[in-house]
């Protein structure tokens, strides 16, 4: 035991050997005092645990220079400046360009998470895949279906079936998703309202959650969800090598962007006809199938010499919107990367202060600082004027000092109300008490519930 001992670089300091059972008392050559009894030695080659502790620690603790490393292999980089433990969060940029997000250490070497964007894309993109596979039809991202209100992931018009990945910004505050716990109950909210608009519609819709993880899974949910809807399939069985082809094309095409000095920023390839988007050298963005861009093709403004009207960069188009983008959240992306009816939603900082996020061509055709609209609701665009009935509804103390003429019926705002008939309390946004195009106001719960009861009891 001495001999093992002085090989580790500690001493033995026991005098008495009993058996191989009975803890011996060593020192490392750090110091530390601890037990150890011949057969751990002999059988497992084991020492002093606070060392070994250490080299653990010492591994998984990392360094900035190995996060860097980690980025720039899936082509990223890491942007903090400090490194402290493996979970204290960084700040990490994808290849795609996508806004910069936060992500432990830990997750990004251990569990091999990277850009949350990137991730959704790949999800909704798989199940999009397998849909097409087994019907033969197409699943393009559609809005016409809820008037413009909202987007459907997916949707066949031929067959009435639509579907919607839900990442796990669906169920759970996250940080980079939302600005706050409200965001959350809004998402939620808002998927309550897609899922009401398709049973008034007679669209059979499919939800894939982010805890169906694998793609047998997704396979095996989504078949089951269409067999049950009676939809005839034209293959039972998914290959998915055939998804992640795409992908390599999707590679192929970017490295003719880079000889081009350009970049790809679609995730991803569908076939060669079907538009991709990209950026040329001066930082035109434009949409061209593969087809084009093999043959030779490239920025249609370069090739004009002159970029005009509304093919303006945001940059150039309107100046005043221009400078309320937002300077630090919103990654590499500025101003001159898109077109004023771009629908990408980017940061913004108003004039007033406030930041906010919204659609490049919402904020073109108008709209401004959700914060100061609220603030300035005229007395005739109140909800006292614009729907008095609604307002006798409105609760009479629970809303504090805030009163119907300080809102407008399409609010994003959260309010208490109290029902005429039943004197039920409950609170509910103003957007889905207001009659909008796309469906009739949410009355009381509780009256509605016992309409249907009465009708029940009725029919029986």
């Amino acid at each position: 035991m001495k001999a093992y001992a002085e090989y580790r670089g500690g001493n033995c300091l026991s005098k008495l050997y009993v058996n191989a059972h009975k803890p011996l008392d060593f020192v490392c050559r750090l110091g530390h005092l601890f037990p150890l009894n011949a057969n751990k030695i002999r059988t497992e080659e084991t020492w002093c645990r606070l060392c070994s502790h250490k080299e653990t620690a010492d591994k998984l603790r990392g360094s900035l220079g190995e996060m860097q490393a980690l980025a720039e292999d899936r082509g990223g980089k890491c942007l903090s400046d400090i490194y402290l433990n493996a979970r204290t969060e960084l700040v990490w940029q994808c290849a795609k360009g996508h806004p910069p997000w936060t992500a432990t250490p830990d997750s990004i070497k251990n569990r091999e998470s990277w850009c949350p964007h990137c991730q959704i894309n790949i999800n909704e993109e798989k199940c999009r895949f397998i849909l097409q596979t087994f019907t033969g039809k197409s699943f393009p991202k559609n809005r016409q279906v809820f008037n413009q209100l909202y987007e459907m992931d997916g949707y066949n018009d031929e067959l009435k079936i639509g579907f919607e990945y839900h990442g796990r910004q669906h169920y759970e505050y996250i940080k980079h998703w939302h600005a706050n716990k409200s965001d959350l109950e809004l998402r939620k909210e808002t998927d309550k309202i897609k899922e009401s608009l398709c049973i008034e519609n007679g669209i059979k819709l499919i939800i894939i959650p982010y805890f169906v993880n694998s793609e047998k899974e997704k396979i095996a949910l989504i078949q089951r969800e269409l067999l049950k809807y009676g939809i005839k399939l034209i293959t039972n069985t998914i290959n998915m090598e055939d998804f992640r082809f795409n992908d390599q094309m999707l590679e192929r095409y970017a490295k003719i962007a880079e000889s081009n000095g350009g970049n790809c920023l679609s995730n991803i390839f569908e076939d060669a006809h079907t538009p991709l988007e990209w950026e040329c050298i001066n930082g035109h963005c434009f949409s061209m199938s593969p087809t084009n861009i093999q043959s030779g093709r490239w920025c249609p403004y370069c090739k004009i010499g002159t970029v005009r009207g509304p093919y303006k960069p945001l940059s150039q188009h309107n100046l005043e919107l221009a400078a309320e983008w937002h300077p630090t959240k919103n990654g590499i992306q500025s101003p001159d990367n898109f077109l004023v009816t771009s629908a990408e939603t980017v940061w913004w900082l108003g004039k007033c202060g406030h930041e906010w996020a919204e659609e490049i061509k919402a904020r073109h055709y108008g709209k401004k600082c959700p914060k100061c609209n609220f603030r300035n609701v005229t007395n005739e665009k109140s909800l006292a004027i614009k729907a008095p009935q609604l307002a006798q509804e409105w609760h009479p103390y629970k809303n504090g000092v805030l009163t119907p003429y300080g809102v407008t019926p399409g609010m994003r705002k959260k309010v208490w109300w109290k029902c005429l008939e039943c004197g039920n309390e409950w609170d509910d946004y103003l957007f889905n008490r207001s009659d909008v195009p796309a469906r009739k106001g949410r009355g009381c719960r509780k009256c509605r519930d016992k309409k249907k009861q009465d009708l029940k009891n009725t029919k029986s």
